[in-house]
This record gives structure tokens, C-alpha cells and sequence, in this order.
């Protein structure tokens, strides 16, 4: 269940966040602006204060006790937005026209040249989305009831308090898991993160 709910987060996290990046630092269009100050401004707005219209979301679209409830309200990240935004606008835009006058499409240059100039953004937003999604536990909690669609933090609560004592044995190799996923994640993509402070430390 972390897994699916995990890699449904990470991988919206990703497109939603390049797309929106690119949309925002290169393409024009009414209200830009105002629209991206709107995305940033949602970053100060605390979660908790979402939690009672998330919940009523949930419950009219029926998605309480399921793992798309769990998924759906993190496939937008507004930090993630802002970041490959700001990576974008530091790609020389002579690269952007040059294939708008080759007879690019703004679709073929988001894939063609965007996308694998993002690596080490995505990358970073790969392991920060990672982290969040697999360690939640209050959302999580608020959705799901059923045993069988726990996620791991929510299993592993569980057990420290089964039968009124801790299952030891249970939470320290529910502990394992819990570290061992996240650093292999790290471990995967840390060669891009470095590229990425590199390359930021060159820039201008």
C-alpha cells in the first residue's frame, strides 16, 4: 500500500511540476502571473487547516477508505511547481527559440529539451515527495480504516499498541522497511542531486 500510494505521488508529483514549470517560465497566457503568485501562495497555507475540506472532498467522491483518497490531494505540488520554474528560466532562452524557429512544438521542446535538462530537479522532487508520501501518517489515518489499506507508519502505530503491549520484534523490522526504501531511493538519485548543486553553482 506506501509503495502504490508512494509511486502514484512521486510520479504526478513529477509531471504535474515539469509541466507546470515549463507553462510558467516560457509560455504566455492571460493571468499568468496572478495564477502563479495563487500556486505560490498555497505554500503557506498549513495543512492541518485543510484536513475538514479535504475530508468532505473525499466523502463526496467517495475515495474515503481507499488509496486513490490517500493519493489524489498530492498530485499537485506547488514547491515543485516554483522549483522547475525557476530552473527553467535558467536555461538560455536562445535554446528555446532556436527550436521554435526549427518548427519545434511547445509539446516537442517539453520533451525533446526540457525534460532531460530537469534531471536533477526532478530528482531532488523525486526523494522530497518520496520521503513525504511514505512516511505521511495524519492524512493517511484520516482516510483509511481498513486493516488491509494501511500504510506502513499507520501498521507499524498499530502494532506498538496491540493487545494493550508492543510487538518489539514487529516495529523494529517495520523500522527496516521504513529506512531501507527511502535510502535506496537516495542512493538511486543522488548522482543527479550533485549534478544539480553543481550545475546551480555555475550559473551566470
Amino acid at each position: 500500500n506506501s509503495l502504490l500510494v508512494t509511486t502514484g505521488t512521486v510520479v504526478s508529483v513529477l509531471i504535474t511540476s515539469s509541466l507546470g514549470g515549463y507553462v510558467f517560465a516560457r509560455l504566455d497566457f492571460p493571468g499568468k502571473r496572478v495564477l502563479f503568485y495563487f500556486i505560490l501562495g498555497t505554500t503557506m497555507v498549513p495543512f492541518i487547516t485543510l484536513l475538514i475540506p479535504l475530508y468532505m472532498v473525499m466523502r463526496t467522491l467517495n475515495l474515503l477508505d481507499k488509496l486513490w483518497g490517500v493519493w489524489l490531494p498530492s498530485i499537485f505540488s506547488s514547491f515543485g511547481i516554483f522549483l522547475c520554474r525557476q530552473f527553467i528560466y535558467g536555461i538560455p532562452a536562445d535554446m528555446y527559440e532556436s527550436a521554435k524557429i526549427d518548427g519545434a512544438s511547445d509539446i516537442s521542446i517539453y520533451f525533446n529539451i526540457i525534460l532531460p535538462l530537469l534531471k536533477p530537479v526532478l530528482s531532488v522532487l523525486t526523494i522530497f515527495n518520496f520521503l513525504g508520501s511514505f512516511n505521511a501518517y495524519l492524512w493517511p489515518l484520516v482516510v483509511l480504516n481498513t486493516e488491509q489499506k494501511l500504510t506502513l507508519p499507520l501498521l507499524l502505530s498499530r502494532m506498538a499498541n496491540r493487545f494493550g503491549g508492543t510487538d518489539y520484534q514487529g516495529v523494529m523490522a517495520g523500522s527496516v522497511m521504513v529506512l531501507l526504501l527511502p535510502l535506496i531511493v537516495f542512493l538511486i538519485f543522488r548522482r543527479y542531486i550533485i549534478e544539480g548543486i553543481a550545475l546551480t553553482g555555475t550559473k551566470g
